[in-house]
């Protein structure tokens, strides 16, 4: 960058230019998706941003932004955010003042219409490490947001109409009788360049760190939702660096300063422990394969100063129900699931269906299956923003 002027080169073909722009106050880029950038204005009406996609697959002409036609504005603390600025689904997503100084969620789509989706979210301090908002990457339409319930205090929604309406969350088993208003689960919504590996292990699978108020409490937990975020488990957040793969069927963790692990093969319905000689295992990753699920952990000793691998295999394992061996899934290990609209399966023209593993299979998913089919339907004005 020079002068405001910004050169995008091409290091794979001897630093050929292929864009240049012009009269650039910042730029970010983001999640090696796209760059946004910041251009020099000093009238904050026509404030306006520029976005260029990375993707080979996408064209190469840059989108402008000109939030003040539509009443909005971005200023220097939304751009500070940079990390809530989210393209998936051929649309984008990002924050914006309305002229009542609240923050909104806005979405730019395909066809270049700016439409605001919600108000009065939560605005993070970016120090915090926490998002206002999150998009599922995986499912189209899915928002999760935290919404402000006074000046302090917000609390988690989700929206599965592209945010036409966003509703508090539903828990599995709650049977609280607290309707007051502090009721309910502010999520920790991350948004690093990390957060789909982290937050969104599978298609349907969502896992975020937050804290459930009640009446007169406010407890730590890990939630999780196998269906997209309709309805959410809750785990006891003891249980550190949980991760989920094989759709579900083996989960994993370690319990803080203890040396004790713990897995379940159902989901989290029924879960065991085992001892080990570890109370600081500084990162855990899963290693999955064809018919092959293993699990790395890093142990860090800090007053011997010394680092010790784990290799847990769970190729071979004895689930809820039987033995698992060798047992690639089959056709009758799967079951139809789709994205839990309020108005049906048919969504904005088109009715995606996945193919999802039953939770007591015990088998493991070949990823070459296709879980994915997708074709037409009848449209309905109620799917779109007007």
């Amino acid at each position: 960058m020079d002068n405001g002027t910004v050169r995008i080169l091409d290091i794979s073909n001897k630093f050929k230019e292929i864009h240049k722009f012009y009269n650039i106050k910042k730029f970010y880029q983001i999640r090696n998706q796209f760059i946004l950038f910041d251009y020099d204005q000093s009238n904050e009406k026509s404030k306006k941003i520029g976005i260029l996609h990375l993707d080979k697959c996408q064209d190469n002409i840059t989108k402008i932004i000109h939030p003040g036609e539509s009443g909005l504005k971005i200023d220097s603390t939304i751009l500070m955010k940079f990390h809530e600025f989210f393209y998936f689904h051929e649309n984008h997503y990002f924050l914006a003042w309305n002229k009542a100084s609240s923050l909104c969620i806005c979405a730019l789509n395909k066809y270049y219409q700016l439409f605001q989706l919600v108000c009065n979210v939560f605005p993070y301090d970016t120090q915090a490490g926490r998002c206002s908002f999150v998009v599922n990457p995986h499912l189209y339409g899915v928002i999760y947001a935290n919404i402000k319930i006074d000046d302090q205090n917000s609390r988690t929604y989700v929206s599965f109409d592209n945010g036409k309406e966003f509703m508090p969350l539903h828990y599995e088993g709650d049977s609280s009788e607290c309707r007051d208003i502090f009721c309910g689960v502010e999520l920790d919504l991350l948004c690093s360049t990390d957060f789909t590996i982290n937050n969104f292990p599978d298609k349907w699978i969502v896992k975020f760190h937050g804290t459930y108020y009640r009446k007169d409490s406010a407890i730590r937990y890990t939630f999780i939702s196998f269906d997209g975020g309709k309805i959410w488990k809750i785990f006891n957040s003891q249980i550190e660096r949980l991760i989920i793969f094989n759709n579900g069927g083996l989960m994993f963790g370690a319990e803080r300063s203890t040396g004790k692990i713990w897995y379940s093969y159902d989901m989290g319905w029924s879960w065991y422990k085992q001892k080990i000689d570890a109370n600081n295992l500084i990162d855990i990753k899963p290693i999955e394969s064809h018919n092959n699920q293993v699990i790395v952990a890093i142990n860090y000793d800090i007053l011997t100063n010394i680092y010790t691998l784990f290799l847990f295999n769970f190729s071979h394992v004895i689930s809820s129900c039987q033995i698992i061996s060798d047992s690639t899934c089959s056709n009758d290990d799967f079951e139809n699931w789709y994205v839990p609209r309020d108005s049906g399966i048919c969504f904005q023209g088109f009715e995606v269906e996945y193919l999802r593993k039953k939770p007591l299979s015990p088998c493991f998913v070949n990823r070459t299956w296709s879980m994915l089919t997708q074709k037409q339907c009848p449209c309905s004005l109620e799917d779109f923003h007007w």
